[in-house]
């Protein structure tokens, strides 16, 4: 249901979308509520609640299968960069239409304008911009970044076994991919300003995404229930981040605030990254061999499964068939049996050709 929402404006049918980026663990889900509130349609159907994220996570469930699934059949883990040519093979182009479907039914349904949010949309931007472009919908992108130094525990114990150094490069690959994919043409919100200037940030997100042509309300009001202090938990976090070009790239983008920061700073760090992550690119070609060969031993496993789950059925109907060998087998003995009483019968009362003339 959506609240504050001038019922004249309603009726009209933007054609925009708006495309919330992150990492991960930067406080999308708190953003989405954010916009919401100021008047973003989000899906029917979102992933709900979890410990790791009590309020829930806001995503519609359908594009994190999507994106779940596409990246299964490109043959790459969830956290791992896409391998070079991944836009063209055929995984992507049975993936399109899939893809364009959901945007018009999210679309057609929004009575404003719809937006959607997910970590892994990140690496998978230029699929999105390749589907949203011929629909004539554009995408406002909105990019959530948070200290590393908290994010990185935070991947840690969402990802459970997930090392630092993962964690580290999945922050930096996904940044550096929203960054390069949208050439930082985004606002940029950081978690951390919630807390000191969230009606500043929502006024500013409102006229940025266009939703200031549908809310009608108080901002302040809006954001009462959303903006907890108790949410602000990165004063307690102690990590040391040891990834230089992490370090680096943060560096500057903590001084990228909204729609209006030096770009051309930013981009300049953002080309150094990916040139440095092209050179040791090698892990991640290893860990993709691995994560196939993985793949195929778990076929290989879940076929043994399916075996071995026919086996009591085989075992039955071997029991079946002995029980039906061995009725047979008596029968065969009735049979013999029978005969020999028969010859005996015949050599005690052999017939009589006057009869058979008869």
């Amino acid at each position: 249901m959506m609240t504050n929402i001038s019922s004249r404006k309603v009726a009209q049918k933007p054609k925009q979308v708006i495309i919330v980026l992150s990492p991960g663990r930067t406080g999308t889900s708190l953003l989405m509520q954010v916009l919401r509130s100021l008047g973003l349609t989000l899906s029917e159907q979102l992933f709900g609640p979890h410990y790791t994220n009590p309020d829930g996570f806001f995503e519609d469930v359908d594009i994190l299968e999507l994106h779940k699934q596409l990246l299964i059949e490109l043959g790459t883990a969830q956290t791992l960069p896409l391998l070079e040519g991944w836009m063209k093979t055929d995984v992507i182009s049975s993936f399109r239409p899939k893809l364009r479907a959901l945007v018009e039914d999210r679309v057609s349904k929004a009575e404003t304008t719809w937006g959607f949010k997910d970590p892994r949309t990140c690496g998978l931007l230029p699929l999105w911009i390749d589907v949203l472009k011929p629909m004539w919908i554009v995408p406002k992108f909105v990019l959530s970044t948070r200290n590393p130094f908290v994010v990185v525990p935070s991947m840690m114990i969402q990802g459970k076994k997930m090392s630092s150094e993962i964690a580290e490069l999945v922050w930096l690959t996904r940044t550096v991919d929203a960054l390069h994919h949208t050439a930082a043409d985004c606002y940029i919100v950081h978690y951390e300003d919630w807390f000191t200037q969230s009606s500043k940030l929502a006024q500013e997100l409102l006229r940025y995404t266009g939703l200031d042509e549908y809310f009608t309300g108080n901002v302040d009001e809006a954001l009462k229930d959303i903006i907890k202090p108790n949410l602000n938990r990165s004063v307690h976090e102690d990590y040391q981040v040891q990834n230089e070009y992490v370090l680096k790239l943060y560096n500057v983008l903590k001084d990228c605030r909204g729609a209006d920061f030096d770009r051309t700073r930013l981009m300049a760090v953002v080309k150094e990254c990916r040139q440095a992550m092209e050179g040791f690119k090698g892990w991640y070609l290893i860990a993709q061999e691995n994560i196939a060969r993985v793949s195929t031993l778990r076929e290989q496993l879940q076929t043994a499964k399916e075996k071995q789950a026919e086996i009591p059925q085989l075992q039955k109907r071997i029991r079946e068939l002995e029980r039906e060998n061995q009725r047979l087998s008596e029968m065969e003995k009735e049979i013999l049996r029978a005969d020999k009483a028969l010859n005996h019968l015949q050599e005690l009362y052999p017939q009589n050709p006057t009869q058979d003339r008869l």
